[in-house]
């Protein structure tokens, strides 16, 4: 694996890491995104990007009050670290806690299967499959296998959201991950108790 590893992980530079953001936003016809390439063996940040950006250089030497407003009005918000500093959705990073908890907590087993369809209905709303079609009846493999969203949701409704937002806070969601960079937030986890909070 060292050699695998030497041979990988020079592949991955800033520049690389921007390119590849540009290209993706562009393809998907996004306004904003991220992009981090990180070791996994010791969390070692190789690549961050957040777009858009602004140019350091603007500020050496003073910027104008105007560039400055033009600056903070942009929607896109440019001054922000998307990276560290905005609260998104972890998207299909999530599926790993579902998955994890059902199977802690013995809500299913690994050979429990679970129809999958395009889309299935909770309390009156429609939560689609990225599928527009569903994978059938499938397992835990076959839903990390096809990232299947509707066998994920009916995971996380046999788990619920108290023991949901349990294993997300044991798996490190929802507290800063203590990057030596300016602006880092910590994330939310919702829980019963969350939502009697806010």
């Amino acid at each position: 694996f060292d050699v695998l590893e030497q041979q990988v992980v020079p592949l991955f530079n800033q520049r690389d890491a921007e390119k590849a953001l540009k290209w993706g936003m562009s393809a998907a016809g996004l306004k904003r995104g991220v992009f981090i390439v990180m070791n996994p063996q010791n969390g070692e940040i190789l690549a961050m990007v957040s777009l858009p950006t602004y140019d350091d250089n603007d500020f050496a030497d003073g910027i104008s009050a105007s560039e400055y407003r033009k600056l903070l009005r942009d929607p896109r918000k440019p001054l922000l670290n998307l990276a560290i500093s905005e609260q998104l959705p972890p998207g299909s990073t999530y599926k790993i806690v579902t998955g994890l908890g059902a199977l802690q907590d013995r809500k299913i087993t690994p050979r429990t299967r679970l129809m999958t369809k395009a889309y299935i209905t909770v309390a009156g709303t429609k939560m689609h499959d990225w599928s527009s079609f569903g994978w059938g009846p499938i397992n835990i493999y076959g839903g990390f296998a096809h990232s299947s969203d509707t066998f994920f949701y009916q995971v996380a409704l046999k788990l619920g959201i108290d023991r949901l937002g349990y294993w997300a806070h044991t798996l490190g969601f929802g507290r800063k991950t203590g990057i030596d960079l300016p602006g880092e937030t910590g994330g939310t986890v919702p829980t019963n108790d969350w939502k009697q909070r806010v």
